[in-house]
């Protein structure tokens, strides 16, 4: 139903905008007007194709629908003015959305789309400067289910209000990339037992992320998974590990215990680091499989 709703309103907009453009083609050529000008919409809706024909003549004797007179495309919301000899533009006015209060505003007329554009764009994001919409109607239910998503992961972290929280997705980038990261660590992490607040998990986050940057040279930052774990609020004395390590050594904190090497359980300096191969081997060799099943790499 919704599908076709949106398809028949669809085709309404794009007939309601080829007929009232091709009614004015119809007076230009009645009138002798020989050019017309090009208008785009000024708003964040304009494609890219609408917004670089904007303020660009054409002879009306050349005009062809959907290369250089609208509509081009369905949903067109463009339209023309005609060029008229002598007239002094420099007094006229165009329409024009400011993004920033969501008002319709008047600007020279000579300002193009691309100009528009340019003095719109949100230097920290590259994209258009938000304006808080009018009704929640106005907002996609994505931004919707996200700003619900990040409410009840991250709480007291997140603005209370879904215009507060699209101001930071879209206004301001270094808060946006906090969220988003605060969101994925917590998100990460499964709670079996006690109840630790998002503040404690992020916390904790924090201190295995410094362990692991202060623990490895600088080659392995960025490199395998981490995980630590402390006692009774102890977070300096954090016990951690990791999946993929720099160096196994006596001078990195590491102790002599059993490691397969082979088949046979010998010592090693960090024997048995990698708890996952560990409890799969185990797995493994005391189904009964035997050792012919293993294959040690």
């Amino acid at each position: 139903m919704q599908s076709g709703m949106y398809s028949s309103m669809r085709l309404i907009r794009t007939e309601t905008n080829r007929v009232h453009n091709a009614a004015e083609k119809a007076a230009y050529e009645e009138e002798g007007i020989t050019e017309y000008r090009f208008l785009a919409t000024l708003d964040g809706r304009t494609c890219d194709v609408c917004g670089a024909l904007d303020g660009k003549t054409f002879p009306v004797s050349e005009a062809k629908e959907g290369i250089n007179y609208p509509p081009l495309h369905p949903n067109d919301r463009c339209t023309t003015t005609a060029v008229i000899e002598g007239q002094n533009r420099a007094e006229l006015k165009r329409r024009a959305l400011d993004p920033e209060t969501g008002k319709t505003v008047l600007i020279p007329a000579e300002t193009t789309y691309e100009e528009w554009l340019a003095d719109n764009i949100n230097p920290l994001t590259g994209k258009l400067k938000y304006y808080p919409p009018k009704t929640l109607t106005q907002v996609s239910s994505y931004n919707r289910d996200q700003f619900e998503r990040y409410s009840a992961v991250l709480k007291e972290n997140v603005p209370d209000s879904l215009d507060e929280f699209l101001k930071i997705k879209y206004n301001d980038s270094e808060k946006w990339k906090t969220l988003k990261r605060q969101y994925r660590f917590v998100n990460q992490y499964k709670i079996d037992s006690g109840n630790f607040s998002t503040d404690e998990i992020l916390r904790f986050d924090k201190k295995v992320i410094y362990e692991k940057r202060l623990q490895f040279t600088s080659k392995y930052k960025k490199s395998g998974n981490i995980a630590g774990a402390y006692i009774d609020d102890d977070v300096d004395n954090m016990y951690y590990a990791h999946s993929m390590i720099s160096e196994i050594s006596e001078a990195k904190g590491y102790k002599g215990a059993a490691a397969y090497n082979n088949g046979e359980v010998v010592q090693e300096i960090g024997g048995g680091v990698c708890q996952v191969s560990t409890t799969l081997y185990n797995a493994v060799y005391r189904s009964g499989l035997g050792e012919e099943s293993i294959t040690f790499r």
